[in-house]
């Protein structure tokens, strides 16, 4: 597992786990597990050629949250770094399963930012390997995975956050449409292609259901029962760049994603009574 101490991967190590498959841990950090770096093509090699596992699933990204990376880290961790794995996995006869970003643009739309535009770069590197024969490969294009331990920055936990402490927030582009998947159960779609020997392609993980952001944020003050001057919204300086993004939306096959946006958040607000 490369990212395993990320968001997704903290989710993800103990679903396996949970089903009784042996799990290695590996970060750029090293924490909990092996250090590895995805921009070191040699040290993925190495690495993969020691541990020999039956499967890679590749959590590594860089720049997710405005402003904790640079374009030329973006650029290696989110572009060499897939084609780094994918290397590895295909020479020691693993499968290989690369996590994209909802963020990624459909064909004919401009990224909404260097993150999308380097993981979108990332990710058609690992579609071509997977054409062009170069070992057995899942592309899981995820949606907005939320969660009680979700990193700042990220909309439905910043929300939360601002809530449940009193304070105020303002949604930028009240109207933007997005998929939002309770992470436990992105973990679980994750594991399901990481063990089955026979998946291949690519797809997509969410609910399949859009939202508005100001919706979204409305259930999240309305669940906590906050005023209605919590809540501010204003639109955007320019026309919103990634106006909608919903699994389905890309022609791809859905792994499903079962709770809906106000179970989980009922699961957030219970947690932070």
């Amino acid at each position: 597992m490369v990212g395993a101490s990320g968001f997704l991967g903290r989710h993800v190590v103990p679903e396996l786990r949970s089903r009784g498959h042996e799990v290695v841990a590996a970060s750029r950090s090293g924490a909990d597990g092996d250090a590895l770096d995805v921009t070191d093509a040699a040290g993925c090699a190495d690495v993969v050629a020691r541990v020999h596992p039956d499967a890679v699933v590749n959590l590594a990204g860089a720049g997710v949250t405005a402003g904790s990376a640079g374009e030329d880290e973006m650029a290696r961790v989110n572009l060499d770094g897939p084609g780094n794995v994918a290397d590895a996995a295909a020479r020691n006869g693993a499968r290989l399963v690369h996590v994209a970003s909802s963020t990624e643009p459909l064909a004919g739309h401009l990224p909404e930012s260097v993150y999308s535009r380097t993981k979108a770069d990332g990710t058609a590197r690992v579609v071509r390997a997977m054409e062009d024969g170069h070992g057995c490969i899942c592309v899981a294009r995820v949606h907005n995975a939320y969660g009680a331990d979700q990193p700042r920055g990220r909309f439905v936990g910043d929300v939360v956050r601002h809530m449940a402490a009193g304070g105020e927030f303002t949604v930028r582009y009240p109207g933007r449409i997005r998929d939002f998947c309770l992470v436990d159960d992105v973990a679980a779609r994750l594991a399901d292609l990481a063990i089955d020997p026979d998946a291949h392609g690519e797809f997509d993980i969410g609910t399949g259901t859009g939202v508005s952001l100001l919706r979204a944020a409305t259930m999240i003050r309305d669940g906590f029962g906050a005023p209605d001057a919590q809540l501010h919204w204003a639109e955007g300086p320019a026309a919103d760049p990634a106006p909608s993004s919903v699994a389905g939306d890309a022609g791809l096959p859905v792994l499903t994603c079962p709770t809906t946006l106000a179970d989980g958040l009922r699961r957030l607000q219970e947690g932070n009574a």
